[in-house]
């Protein structure tokens, strides 16, 4: 029995409980046929926990917090989130512009395994007690 909960009870909990997904990532350019410019806008879905890093950058510098519209962080209808942040531009505008995001999903995984390792390990040394 402390086998099969050390071997699988455990760490499907673990995986179940902290998992994380990761986003997708969509930059998208939109024409206003109200100025002439477009919308860019960086789109980050499917991602679970809620905790996100969306940066807009111009010529490989950070775009400035007033210049950017920045939508709210909505859950989808699978548990996971979306957010967007957009940037209008002048059709005469020639700079590079880039979307970096950044999800807690791959340090959140080491975690996982580390606590998961440590779990197992105060389970066999039997510094803790599972009752049944």
């Amino acid at each position: 029995m402390k086998f099969f909960i050390t071997q699988f009870c455990i760490p499907i909990f673990m995986m179940h409980f902290f998992s994380a997904d990761k986003p997708e990532v969509k930059f998208i350019q939109k024409a206003n046929s109200d100025s002439g410019g477009s919308r860019l806008s960086c789109l980050a879905t499917g991602f679970y926990p809620r905790h996100i890093n969306l940066t807009l950058f111009r010529d490989e510098q950070p775009v400035a917090d007033h210049e950017i519209t920045a939508g709210d962080l909505l859950p989808n209808d699978d548990g996971t989130y979306q957010m967007r942040k957009s940037l209008e531009i002048s059709a005469a505008d020639k700079h590079t512009y880039t979307c970096s995001v950044t999800h807690l999903r791959q340090k959140l995984k080491s975690m996982i395994i580390r606590l998961v390792l440590f779990i197992k390990y105060l389970i066999f040394m039997n510094n803790i007690f599972l009752i049944l």
